[in-house]
């Protein structure tokens, strides 16, 4: 059977509405529902002295509805004076070459649908003093 151009455009309706947009009467401009769950800053790989202080950034929207977590070569970071979560961000006061070596991950849970997302890796290039 062949589907008409009308069956077709609600067909695309329905698929768009599945993964979180919603669309306009004009069908040009889409915008995202409050249920979706997006970066607007992602953690980046940086090099850094050993000793010295870093900060990988990690920022989601909706932002009054997300809770952050960290992991590090995909084990959960556990928190510490030295390397603790802020606002999103991972703060680490002190870069440990043995401590903090390996791949950092940000990940942004929706508390309400309890969609979750992941960051792409960010390394640590960690220089001797």
């Amino acid at each position: 059977m062949r589907s008409t151009m009308h069956q077709r455009l609600f067909l695309a309706m329905g698929l768009l509405t599945l993964f979180g947009c919603q669309i306009s009467k004009s069908q040009e401009q889409y915008e995202p529902s409050m249920k979706e769950v997006y970066f607007t800053v992602t953690p980046e790989t940086h090099t850094v002295l050993e000793g010295k202080p870093v900060t990988l950034r990690c920022e989601a929207k909706p932002d009054d509805i997300i809770r952050y977590s960290w992991r590090i070569d995909g084990q959960p970071l556990a928190p510490s004076p030295r390397r603790y979560p802020k606002d999103g961000n991972l703060i680490i006061s002190r870069v440990n070459r043995l401590l903090d070596s390996g791949s950092f991950v940000c990940t942004a849970t929706h508390l309400v649908t309890g969609i979750t997302i992941e960051s792409s890796p960010a390394k640590l290039d960690i220089q001797c003093k």
